[in-house]
Formats: C-alpha cells, sequence, structure tokens
C-alpha cells in the first residue's frame, strides 16, 4: 500500500522537507512513497532579502527540482484540514474545493502579516512580508523619482541646516571645531 506524505507549503521549510522525505525513499529504495507539496506557485521566495532591489530576482522554480527528485507539486491553497479523515481540502487553479489524502502531514505554510490589525496599515503602510507586497514598495520608490519637486521632500534637509547654522551662530560649533583643530598641540 502507497504511503502519502503531504507538504502544506513551499517555503524553505517545505522544500527542505519534501528533498528529505525524497532522499530517504530513494535511500532505502521505498518505491511505495508518494511525496506531494501543495502551494500557490512552484516557486521558492527568498524572503529574508526582499529589502534589496530587484526584487523579483529573488524567487527561484521548485518544479525542476521536484521533477528530477520524484515530488509531485500541487498547485493550490490549503483551506481545511480533516485530522479524522486525515485529507486537506484545497482550493485548486480553477477555485474547486479539493480533497487530498494523506498518511503524514507535514504543515510547512509560514506565516502571514495581519495587516487589519492596525487602522490605516493596509491602505498607507509597506511592507518586505511576501513578494508582491515587497514589488508595490520598491515599485513606489522608484515612481517618488518622478514626483514634481516639493518644499515637502527637502523640509528634512532645510531643518538639519538651520539647526546647524543656528548652532554655529550661537558659538557651539565654532567651540567644538576649535577644540577638534587643536588635538592637544
Amino acid at each position: 500500500m502507497q504511503q502519502k506524505i503531504l507538504i502544506l507549503g513551499a517555503g524553505f521549510a517545505g522544500m527542505w522537507a519534501a528533498l528529505s522525505a525524497a532522499r530517504l525513499a530513494a535511500m532505502h529504495d521505498a518505491d511505495d512513497i508518494e511525496i506531494a507539496v501543495l502551494a500557490p506557485q512552484p516557486e521558492l521566495r527568498v524572503r529574508p532579502r526582499f529589502y534589496e532591489t530587484e526584487v523579483a530576482s529573488l524567487v527561484a522554480p521548485l518544479q525542476p527540482l521536484f521533477d528530477v527528485t520524484g515530488v509531485t507539486f500541487v498547485k493550490g491553497e490549503a483551506q481545511r484540514i480533516d485530522t479524522v479523515n486525515q485529507c486537506v481540502w484545497y482550493r485548486d487553479e480553477q477555485g474547486n474545493s479539493t480533497p487530498r489524502q494523506y498518511d503524514r502531514l507535514v504543515l510547512a505554510t509560514g506565516s502571514n502579516l495581519k495587516r487589519d490589525l492596525i487602522d490605516g496599515a493596509a491602505e498607507h503602510a509597506f511592507d518586505l512580508d511576501q513578494l508582491e507586497s515587497a514589488l508595490r514598495l520598491e515599485q513606489h520608490i522608484s515612481s517618488l523619482a518622478q514626483q514634481p519637486e516639493s518644499e515637502a521632500r527637502y523640509a528634512r534637509f532645510w531643518a538639519k541646516k538651520q539647526k546647524r547654522e543656528l548652532l554655529w551662530s550661537r558659538g557651539a560649533i565654532k567651540s567644538a571645531a576649535a577644540t577638534a583643530g587643536n588635538c592637544g598641540t
């Protein structure tokens, strides 16, 4: 009888769980084990580096790796886990609710940001939690250069300049500069 291992999630934990199970099955010539990964996309997203530029390049396709190791990829989003019947219900590409049986289940779904807990965060804040939101931030930053000149853009610069001028006029910077210039001579 075939044993079914179902892994929910294709991040680092899900990918390594699938590859490790496939390696162990191959080492023990266990042809009666089916290893499947259920996730929205067959790709590894390097989330810790989403703060970098060119965020779209931080995605690695997993399908070629799964094909070589005998791991089945199931495209969908888990909706419900029925532990009594050992079944995961997921939404497939067509939007249908579809069951998938398992003997062993690995939960490797990662984390999700709860933006609705802070009023206005969803509309006015950026995050680096997912590829799509990191791309929105990257696009927003790029678009700022196209914005017209405004006093608000330079407000911090002018505030610092005015503070320096005020300190200079009161002698604070003059005395600090004079002391630094002597260096004990």
